[in-house]
């Protein structure tokens, strides 16, 4: 993916944390919440051309779910840790 776009995941992180505290109150949601997100939000991206994915395309979207879902509960547990302590 552009580096763009994973820096624009970081930024949804960060938003998520400080939108959605009591929803996403555990890392695994935030997992979840990546899992189910980023392969809808890359899937509509590629229909405007801005990205392209690999053969086969269900995989492609399955490797991106869990690679953002890993991504959003990392940044989610950085923040979570440093808000807790500021």
């Amino acid at each position: 993916p552009p580096l763009w776009l994973l820096f624009l995941w970081m930024y949804f992180s960060s938003v998520t944390f400080l939108v959605l505290e009591k929803l996403l109150d555990r890392s695994w949601k935030a997992f979840l919440y990546g899992v189910y997100s980023l392969p809808g939000s890359y899937y509509l991206v590629s229909k405007l051309g801005i990205v392209e994915f690999g053969e086969p395309f269900v995989l492609a979207l399955i490797v991106n779910g869990t690679v953002g879902g890993l991504v959003l509960m990392i940044c989610h547990k950085m923040l979570y840790s440093y808000f807790k302590r500021n």
